[in-house]
């Protein structure tokens, strides 16, 4: 599962291994609010994202 906000330059943010997207939820809108395009993933088999 992927969200992506805003515009501008493209940020990529990855949690840490056993974390989830939602360890984000604070960040994403102040770099938004900053210019930035945000993309937020769960890595796979982690939060929302499925194993295959």
């Amino acid at each position: 599962m992927i969200d992506i906000e805003g515009e501008g330059p493209l940020l990529v943010l990855m949690q840490g291994l056993g974390d989830v997207r939602a360890a984000y939820r604070f960040m994403v809108p102040e770099l938004v609010a900053s210019g930035y395009r945000v993309a937020n993933a769960d890595m796979r088999g982690h939060g929302e994202s499925s194993v295959g």
